[in-house]
This record gives C-alpha cells, structure tokens and sequence, in this order.
C-alpha cells in the first residue's frame, strides 16, 4: 500500500466501521485526512466513528468540516450532524439539521422519524 495515497485508507475505515470497530477506524480515517485534507467523506466517516464512541464535539466538528468541504447535498451527512447535536442535547440545532436533511431527501424516513424525536425533547 502506498503510504502517500489516501482512498485505501479510507476503504480500511470504512471495513473497521462496518465491522464496528470504531477506534481502529478512526485510525484509518485520521491517516485518510493527514493525507488529503479535504476529503469530505473521510470527515463524515471520522464523524459516524466519533459519535460511535461518545466523542460529541469530535463527530459534530467533523460532520461541520465535511459540510464546508463540499457542496451540502448528502441528507444523510445532516441526519448524522442532526443525530449528535441531539445527543449532546442541543435539540434546536438538532431540528434544523434533520429539517435540512429533508430538504435534500423529502423521503428520508430515518431522518423524519429523528425530526420527530428531537421535537418531542423541544
């Protein structure tokens, strides 16, 4: 594997994510980013990793960067956002990303039924 080439670290995160194994994705997705900075899948894979093991501020941070890294169209990367700031208790900017995810996918269910919930804890 060619230490400077960042996508087979990413395709190694994203194994040990699936497998659940956060901390060694983490590893994964960090060497991903040292090498391409503004690989904006890399930082919502960081984020999903993050929010896996309870490091709100580090998956909320990541999730912010791959926003600003690339154009907002992928509901899930808001879903995601929306799903830690809820867990960190901020339900009003938790509604604002679910509300968002929708605007990109009105039939996103996961994000409906987050939406949901974060009104209930209103």
């Amino acid at each position: 594997m060619d230490p400077k080439v960042p996508n087979p670290y990413f395709h190694l995160g994203n194994v040990y994510l699936a497998m659940k194994e956060p901390n060694e994705a983490i590893v994964y997705f960090r060497k991903t980013l040292e090498l391409n900075p503004t690989y904006p899948r890399a930082f919502k894979q960081l984020g999903k990793a993050l929010l896996s093991i309870k490091d709100l501020d580090g998956a909320i941070a990541c999730f912010k960067k791959a926003l600003e890294s690339d154009p907002p169209n992928d509901p899930g990367l808001y879903n995601d956002l929306g799903l830690a700031l809820l867990a960190k208790g901020d339900s009003v900017a938790a509604i604002k990303h679910f509300e968002q995810a929708l605007a990109v996918d009105p039939t996103f269910a996961e994000a409906r039924k987050n939406l949901v919930a974060a009104k209930k804890k209103n």
